[in-house]
């Protein structure tokens, strides 16, 4: 599995906003065009923007499928890692413990490498073949612009 350490919070923000950061990843949309989106749904079901209900009623109108839990052949459930190279092809928004994040192709892509994080439920969007070369071209994009992590001395 690859990481791209990428925020689309456009504040660079890095709490509080997971669901809108996987989820315009996901989509390729902005931060800004995800956020309203999800605060439209949020205000039709009189939900908060990132509640579950909000998030996936979003997800299921651009074409995602939700999914069970998956376990390997020793009845453990999966971790983010193993689930996406079990789906090395599609595109994956992941349920961890209080977080939502994303995966591309085989590529993890979140403000912080959460692969050995046990899943929850997922949503899978296959890839058609058309689109193929634009998600290519929207991963090098994100390499390009992945996140700078300035450490402590």
């Amino acid at each position: 599995m690859k990481f791209i350490r990428f925020n689309a919070n456009p504040k660079n923000w890095k709490t509080g906003d997971c669901v809108v950061r996987a989820l315009s990843v996901a989509t390729q949309q902005t931060w800004e065009e995800t956020y309203k989106e999800l605060c439209e749904i949020g205000a039709k079901k009189c939900r908060m923007p990132n509640d579950d209900q909000s998030f996936e009623a979003f997800l299921k109108q651009k074409g995602f499928m939700q999914m069970k839990q998956e376990k390997d052949e020793n009845g453990n459930w999966l971790d983010v890692e193993q689930l996406i190279d079990a789906h090395p092809d599609d595109i994956l928004v992941i349920r961890v413990a209080r977080h939502l994040t994303v995966a591309i192709k085989g590529v993890l892509i979140d403000t912080w490498n959460c692969g050995c994080s046990k899943t929850g439920r997922f949503y899978v969007k296959m890839i058609p073949d058309a689109l193929e070369g634009d998600i290519i071209r929207y991963l090098q994009f994100l390499e390009e612009n992945r996140m700078i992590v300035k450490r402590r001395l």
